[in-house]
């Protein structure tokens, strides 16, 4: 196995984990309850982390999380085909109508 992913919380790293699931990638998120042992042990150790449990899949994985995180900081917008709604370019589905949204550039 082997880490990836360093999350500021729990619902990130379940979140990137999901995600790394999707992608066909299996993940496991450790470290979910050492918050609690945070001054006991140093702060990069007691946050929650993703692995990934085939070493093999890290370069997928890193990748993935990278284009995932720099899509979901980005302010531009894809419109939506079926309403016109401009959307965040990470969304799938259109927050306004729900229709499908074209993949992201």
């Amino acid at each position: 196995m082997k880490i990836v992913y360093t999350a500021a919380n729990l619902p990130d790293a379940w979140n990137i984990a999901n995600l790394l699931g999707f992608e066909g990638i299996r993940a496991q998120v450790l470290n979910a309850h050492a918050a609690g042992a945070t001054g006991e042990l140093p702060v990069d150790s007691s946050r929650p982390q993703v692995w990934v449990e085939r070493d093999a899949d890290e370069p997928r994985a890193q990748s993935f999380i990278a284009r995932f995180l720099s899509a979901a900081t980005s302010t531009a917008v894809k419109p939506c085909v079926a309403c016109g709604e401009e959307n965040p370019v990470a969304f799938e589905v259109c927050w306004n109508c729900a229709a499908s949204l074209p993949p992201a550039p």
